[in-house]
């Protein structure tokens, strides 16, 4: 049997904001910090042997959309799992 596990990969950002120049430089020391937030980059997918000797790492990525902070993780979930079907693969989490 073989084995995975799976690490979610994020950034946690604080958008700030700050008025400019034409040439796009900062006019001035004061900024306007948004709320944080995260982002998840994508999902890593340690894969294994009964002995624990490692596969390979494959890394699946995931794209947000920052204008509304949508993104395909469900969709790359499922990718994961279709990948890694249960009669090869086992990871009790999944």
């Amino acid at each position: 049997m073989r084995y995975f596990r799976v690490e979610k990969e994020v950034m946690r950002v604080a958008p700030v904001r700050y008025g400019v120049n034409s040439d796009g430089s900062q006019n001035s020391d004061e900024w306007e910090t948004d709320e944080v937030q995260e982002i998840t980059t994508g999902f890593s997918v340690w894969e294994y042997e009964e002995d624990g000797t490692t596969i390979g790492v494959e890394f699946y990525p995931v794209k947000t959309d920052t204008r509304d902070w949508r993104n395909d993780e469900l969709q790359v979930l499922k990718t994961i799992e279709y990948d890694h079907p249960a009669g090869e693969w086992q990871n009790d989490e999944w």
